[in-house]
């Protein structure tokens, strides 16, 4: 049910308007002033924001410009019901990025026909990005996971076969430290502390942590804390250090390590989750998207892309398929070409998009 906000200071036309949107089977929260609204809307996050523009203690552009400053809400459609219609006023309210203008008095049609066309086009955009987003935290060159509390609140499917577990729900709350040897324990700790703190920015270092049979994994680690729906968090990056795929995390990549927070924050704000709900979106994306080879790759080069996801080099590549090493660049070469991307960073993505690894 999507939840729609109005925020309006007369309330005969707030009262009426809930009534009707209510009846409309929409879920409808009302404010009335603009001070309360933006407090609402951090609240309960809305799908579409109702305002009026003429208001006591906050008018309607106070309430726009704050609520497109904080980005989870700037992406909120937002409409201004109001009785001013000089062109000063919409050119305004244009420029402050309103989705739409309803004029009063309004008819209880013209009003829904709006509703409707500015939730169906937001759902367009979020649909046309989510699969771009979701496919950068299912990365298979690099283990994600997200803590809250010391506890693990979401892991994707590289992290859990990194550690040798079975599935997210063996590590779900489980303490992070407890993957981390005694004597390297007291440090990390400590650094992720001074971050939580905003004293370190990010942490990236050379560490240990156990497996699930308690074996020990040498890997590169790159932390970065954040708030996200009002819950403190860090999210976490982790390769193995052999690995061949090795992101350099101290340079140039971590660009594409922010770009991969930045995809979990997309996904928490568009599915108005919590950073530990994270985990269901992905188990139901994943079991809902079918495998599609849209460049028509062979049968060789899906494998060799999915042993290229499990860390391979050149050499593994060729043994585990019995052929040679110059036969693996060519097939890597082919599927460079069919495929447009440039690197293996962007393969992966598009591998993932498609459903062809797991």
């Amino acid at each position: 049910m999507k939840k729609i906000l109005i925020i309006e200071d007369d309330p005969i036309i707030r009262i009426n308007t809930s009534e009707f949107l209510k009846e409309e089977g929409f879920d409808v929260y009302t404010a009335s002033d603009g001070a309360v609204g933006v407090q609402v809307t951090l609240e309960i996050f809305p799908d579409l924001i109702l305002c009026d523009i003429s208001m006591p203690h906050m008018d309607g552009y106070e309430v726009l410009k704050t609520i497109h400053s904080i980005p989870a809400t700037s992406f909120i459609p937002f409409i201004f019901m109001t009785a001013k219609t000089q062109k000063e006023e919409f050119r305004l309210g244009m420029q402050l990025g309103v989705d739409d203008y309803i004029t009063k008095p309004f008819t209880f049609d013209d009003l829904l026909c709006s509703v409707k066309i500015r939730l169906e086009k937001y759902d367009k955009v979020v649909k046309s990005y989510e699969g771009k987003y979701l496919s950068m935290i299912e990365n298979p060159l690099v283990g994600v996971f997200v803590i809250s509390e010391n506890k693990f609140k979401f892991m994707n499917s590289k992290f859990v076969r990194i550690l040798n577990f079975k599935s997210d729900a063996e590590l779900y709350d489980m303490r992070f430290d407890e993957l981390l040897p005694d004597e390297e324990k007291t440090e990390i700790m400590e650094k992720l502390s001074l971050s939580q703190k905003d004293i370190l920015s990010q942490i990236h270092l050379k560490c240990r942590l156990y497996s699930k049979n308690k074996e020990i994994i040498p890997v590169s680690m790159f932390l970065v804390h954040m708030k996200m729906k009002g819950d403190s968090c860090t999210i976490g990056y982790i390769q193995k250090s052999d690995t061949s795929e090795m992101l350099d995390v101290t340079c140039e990549n971590t660009n594409y390590l922010a770009e991969i927070s930045d995809a979990i924050k997309k996904v928490i704000e568009y599915h108005k989750i919590r950073p530990e709900e994270l985990i269901k979106v992905m188990r139901e994306q994943n079991s809902l998207t079918d495998a599609h080879n849209p460049d028509e790759l062979t049968k060789r080069e899906i494998e060799i892309i999915q042993c290229i996801a499990e860390g391979h080099s050149n050499k593994d590549i060729a043994d585990k398929l019995f052929i040679s090493q110059r036969t693996v660049d060519t097939h890597k070469a082919n599927i460079l070409i069919k495929t447009g991307v440039k690197h293996v960073a962007a393969l992966m993505i598009y591998a993932m998009k498609n459903n062809l690894i797991k």
